[in-house]
């Protein structure tokens, strides 16, 4: 996901990309993985959502899949795209009322010279 490509992995293990180190550290096994770059406006990578193991369910959208479908990359997609619109305003709203308390400082220090 780090070239803001979605990436479902349906076997981990058979997959060259993934690193099975987390496993061995923790013993934990990952069947499946499924990343989702939160990509800006601006084409900024800022974040990944990663998901594992999907649960086997049974009905009619996932027909018993341990693997994460199309629906499943829909929705996480959609998620991302909502959460990189909300980090957007956020760091906006950060660097605003930093510029702010920056000239505010500035204007304290010439005072006080």
């Amino acid at each position: 996901a780090e070239s803001g490509e979605t990436l479902n992995i349906k076997h981990a293990y058979r997959d060259p990309r993934f690193s099975k180190n987390f496993d061995k550290v923790t013993g934990f096994k990952t069947r499946s993985v499924l990343a989702v770059a939160v990509v800006n406006l601006k084409g900024e990578i800022l974040g990944v959502i990663q998901l594992l193991n999907k649960q086997l369910q049974w009905n009619i959208s996932d027909m018993g899949s341990e693997h994460f479908t199309g629906n499943d990359c829909a929705i996480v997609e959609t998620f991302a795209a909502e959460l990189a619109s909300v980090l957007s305003k956020h760091t906006s709203q950060l660097q605003v009322m930093k510029s702010i308390a920056d000239a505010h400082s500035e204007d304290y220090k010439r005072r006080r010279a």
